[in-house]
């Protein structure tokens, strides 16, 4: 049987010694920085998962507790400036039985790194440990999620389980508009891809039909209270001909009313879930970070 997992995050400072240009998505400096490293052996393995939901996110830098990063039709370069403490955050998934190495190697962060963006100071402020079966978001009938950076969620996800082989006909679109039944369909699978099968949601040995089905319940007993959402397109890099990279998502925040209480055990695992590894695709580059809120 497998052992419990556990989510270890990491807040991090990072200060240019000089000005500085930074990538269009600035989670590429933390993400360059572990990848070039020679120390960061464990880490750096968690990058190379070729798991469908990969245990790693990076969020970009922080300016209180704003993303910055290039959107489409903002030619201004992003200028970080010398001395200025920028902030980001490292969660990963992992083992009990393997924390103690990875706290080592994230403290070798505390360090002065070079990278093609620039020359940095990197400070470890804190770092958090917290079991899966300790993950919970106290709240009562009202929750806000605030999506930090933008989402990613494909049409695919709510195809139900049998028709996954025909999934190639149907051309793949992003959704701009958030609703209950990607979210929590995604983050059902996310969970259930890392416990052990009697920790499955939402009950022990759940399989993709039980998130799938999960999903669609999400779209009847939850509702939205109050929103504020947006489309984004964002600059992530440029492609082999030196066109800019455009990825295309939603950010903003919705309010919901949970109007089944029993299933609120299950809704505030999976809150608690977001909160650190975020929702849908590219979040280990930064994509899909958000904040979770109790709403009285």
């Amino acid at each position: 049987m497998l052992s419990e997992p556990v989510i270890c995050s990491a807040n991090i400072n990072i200060i240019p010694i000089l000005d500085c240009i930074a990538p269009p998505f600035t989670s590429k400096i933390l993400k360059y920085i572990i990848e070039s490293s020679r120390e960061l052996k464990y880490i750096k393995e968690l990058l190379s998962s070729s798991k469908s939901f990969k245990p790693i996110v990076f969020t970009p830098l922080l300016v209180n507790g704003r993303p910055l990063y290039s959107r489409k039709g903002n030619s201004r370069f992003l200028e970080l400036k010398s001395g200025t403490t920028y902030n980001a955050r490292i969660s990963f998934i992992t083992s009990n039985a393997n924390v103690s190495t990875y706290i080592d190697e994230l403290m070798l962060l505390t360090n002065r790194f070079k990278t093609p963006y620039g020359e940095f100071h990197v400070q470890v402020t804190d770092i958090e440990v917290v079991h899966f079966s300790y993950l919970h978001l106290d709240f009562d009938k009202y929750f806000k999620i605030r999506f930090i950076t933008p989402v990613i969620l494909t049409n695919k996800l709510m195809m139900p389980p049998p028709l996954k082989v025909h999934s190639h006909k149907v051309p793949e679109r992003h959704r701009l508009i958030p609703t209950p039944s990607y979210i929590f369909n995604y983050l059902i699978r996310l969970w259930n891809s890392f416990v052990p099968d009697d920790m499955r949601l939402p009950k022990p040995g759940s399989d993709l039909w039980a998130a799938y089905k999960f999903g669609r319940i999400s779209d009847i007993i939850l509702t939205e209270v109050d929103y504020s959402i947006r489309p984004e397109t964002v600059i992530y890099g440029k492609t082999p001909t030196g066109k800019p990279k455009l990825i295309r998502g939603f950010t903003g925040w919705i309010t919901y009313e949970l109007l089944y209480p029993k299933l609120k055990p299950i809704y505030s695992k999976l809150l608690a879930l977001a909160k650190y590894m975020g929702i849908g695709r590219s979040r280990s580059i930064g994509f899909g970070q958000v904040e979770v809120y109790a709403i009285k």
